[in-house]
């Protein structure tokens, strides 16, 4: 009898087939076979649920129908293999493979997380899978991680909670999706799909109360006075309080700076204490999906997909985890991600590290890791030359975090002087004086690394020395509104609100773009998060409930308490569907249905078609006629326009002039341009060559 193994990718169950010794003569068509092992794989997610329409047995058009609402899921019945190239093929392997009478048991290989779970669970099911299941839990693909795991394989039942959890998360996230964007679009829709998600409408909101913040934000001027002193440092007038005073006329502040220039005094108080900061902690995803939007201002999806192909190439561990701790047992060999960490880093600082450091509870701590570990490098020692520089940055990164572990602390003295003039004015100056730079000497040629700080020094200074102002002026300052969401801060504002998994944050932050809600602009070097009217719009006529950013936090408590078997799937699902009965009612009876008519129907006039003369507006996909029933008329700009992204001052230029000139980069990473334009013989957007 033989043991079959299921991988959820194919670079996955090669890696696993090579540690159970299968060769390159072993690979057949989608597996890979000897004497003793079967090795499959998926390609992630095989199996997904149903179409309304599917479940149904209606046509699409008649499944969006009100009374309908709100939409039923058995997941024992509502499966199916999804329509993706090549999945029916793999899927047709692996159920052969399941079901061959040489297989006595199954090797769950999956990725070990909820979603790991469920796509394995599904597969099973739908290849009507009767025999046993064993549990690899791998947290690195390295050659010694996967013995481990295979060491240590436990009954699949023993996971259940995670395949709950799951398929908890699924079938809430479709009802939701499926259910309020039929009801949504039905009732306020004017000819475009109002998408609903759980997640989606959410930031959505937040991203549309932030912009409001901004629109509506009236900046104020205010003055405040700033002195130097003969002994060689600055500061900042101050009330009793110690907070800095804000003028309102620059005449105020004038009057008060001309008082103090050319008077003596002294200095009042010197405080000066010693503080230490400890290594940060170790990167989970979302840490390291914040650290590097921060340093580098990667998406969090750019910078999933970088962790990935880094677990995937056996540098890193399994990116997909939630913990910023490692274990007792992952501490014992700590050594050996030691020097793998140093090689990559090539730093002489490296040779302070301590491998002996003292286990600390801030960074080991087996209570604090519920499937994986923190994100660390693992044994394997790094060619830097076989990454792209983007993955060399992340690479760098997780290296130079985990061995911040094994350096003393940053210690430094943080000093406040207060300056007192003419027995009146108080000035407060602070300035930091660094002991040892500790850890963050590793970050100290780099430009970017958020650690560093600026070395305030201050002149060697004593309580009661006489000082004089040298110099005073008087600063114009205004108030500042709060800054648009960002890539380097979007998952921050995710984190705070519990809207999705670190692994989904990047997809949800997508859907919202690719459905029209929102748009990513540039200002500057920085790319910020813009709701457009149509999103904006559609914040108006939601409902509190579904766009509260606690839904999210609401529904992740109650699917995590589905996997501790606190509640049933059933129950849950029942719970919902009493909300949805209700919230369907709310929306049936809604006194907006009219007046977001009348504003979708007043959207803003972009230009006129070129063919027909008709006015053009921005709707979700594309840049089209205002009267979306006019099928006459072929002129459509869409988003993506010859390999190339339309903006809306672009389209609007396209309309104008008829040609815009589009950027593209060569093979070999060398910028050209080309010319796109609307050719009326054939009625689509061409592309000629550009001169200047």
């Amino acid at each position: 009898m033989k043991h079959l193994v299921i991988a959820e990718k194919s670079s996955a169950g090669k890696d696993i087939a090579k540690v159970l010794g299968l060769k390159d003569s072993d690979l057949k068509d989608g597996y890979m076979e000897n004497d003793e092992y079967i090795v499959g794989w998926a390609r992630g997610h095989l199996v997904g649920q149903k179409q309304p329409y599917e479940i149904l047995g209606k046509e699409m058009k008649e499944c969006w129908d009100l009374s309908l609402l709100p939409f039923h899921i058995d997941q024992e019945r509502d499966l199916k293999v999804l329509n993706e190239k090549g999945s029916y093929a793999i899927f047709k392997t692996l159920k052969e493979l399941i079901n061959r009478t040489d297989v006595d048991y199954i090797i769950n290989a999956g990725d070990a997380a909820r979603e790991g779970e469920l796509i394995q669970q599904w597969i099973y099911k739908m290849a009507g899978n009767k025999k046993p299941i064993k549990r690899l839990w791998c947290s690195s693909l390295t050659e010694d991680g996967i013995k481990t795991a295979f060491n240590n394989l436990k009954p699949n039942e023993d996971y259940r909670g995670y395949y709950e959890e799951g398929k908890a998360l699924k079938i809430i996230d479709w009802q939701y999706g499926m259910t309020y964007t039929v009801a949504l679009t039905k009732l306020y829709g004017t000819g475009k799909a109002i998408h609903y998600g759980r997640c989606q409408t959410p930031l959505l909101n937040l991203i549309v109360n932030r912009d409001l913040e901004i629109e509506n934000f009236k900046p104020e001027k205010y003055y405040i006075i700033s002195a130097e002193f003969d002994k060689g440092y600055k500061g900042t007038l101050i009330d009793d309080k110690n907070e800095i005073i804000q003028y309102k006329t620059i005449d105020d502040a004038n009057s008060i700076k001309n008082e103090i220039q050319g008077k003596t005094g002294i200095i009042k108080g010197i405080n000066t204490v010693e503080k230490e900061q400890k290594a940060p902690k170790l990167f989970s995803l979302i840490k390291l999906q914040q650290h590097i939007g921060k340093v580098y201002g990667f998406s969090p999806d750019k910078t999933l997909e970088i962790a990935q192909s880094l677990y995937e190439k056996k540098l890193t561990t399994y990116p997909r985890t939630d913990s910023e701790y490692l274990t007792d047992d992952i501490w014992s060999i700590r050594g050996k991600f030691i020097e793998s960490a140093k090689n990559a880093i090539n730093d002489p600082i490296t040779s302070k590290i301590n491998e002996n450091t003292v286990k600390s509870k801030d960074y080991v701590d087996n209570s604090k890791v519920e499937d994986h570990y923190a994100i660390i490098p693992t044994e394997n020692v790094s060619d830097l030359s076989s990454l792209n520089e983007d993955e060399k940055k992340v690479y760098i990164e997780v290296c130079k975090r985990f061995l911040c572990l094994f350096l003393p602390a940053y210690k430094y003295k943080s000093i406040t002087v207060i300056s007192l003039i003419s027995d009146k004015y108080l000035f407060i100056t602070k300035g930091t004086e660094i002991i040892d730079l500790g850890y963050k000497e590793l970050y100290k040629n780099t430009d970017k690394a958020e650690e560093t700080e600026e070395d305030q020094k201050l002149p060697k200074l004593n309580i009661h020395d006489n000082i004089c102002v040298k110099s005073c002026e008087t600063k114009e300052e205004t108030t500042k509104s709060k800054s648009r969401y960002n890539v380097g801060n979007i998952t921050d504002l995710l984190e705070k609100y519990s809207i999705g998994r670190p692994s989904t944050m990047g997809e949800i932050v997508n859907k919202c773009i690719n459905t029209g809600v929102i748009e990513l602009v540039s200002k500057g070097k920085k790319k910020e998060y813009k709701a457009t009217d149509f999103g904006k719009n559609i914040i108006k006529i939601v409902p509190e409930e579904l766009k509260s950013t606690n839904l999210c936090h609401r529904v992740e408590e109650k699917i995590i308490n589905v996997r501790k078997g606190k509640i049933s799937l059933k129950d849950l699902q029942d719970e919902v569907y009493k909300e949805q009965e209700q919230m369907l009612k709310t929306l049936n009876n809604s006194s907006n249905i009219s007046s977001f008519k009348t504003s979708m129907n007043n959207a803003e006039v972009i230009g006129k078609c070129p063919l027909c003369g008709a006015d053009i507006i921005e709707t979700q996909k594309a840049y089209s006629h205002k009267d979306y029933k006019n099928k006459n008329c072929p002129y459509t700009i869409w988003k993506e326009t010859c390999f190339t992204k339309i903006s809306l001052k672009q389209a609007k230029e396209l309309l104008a002039k008829g040609e815009i000139i589009g950027s593209y980069k060569s093979k070999d990473g060398k910028p050209y341009k080309r010319i796109i334009y609307y050719n009326k013989d054939t009625n689509r957007f061409e592309m000629g060559n550009y001169v200047k």
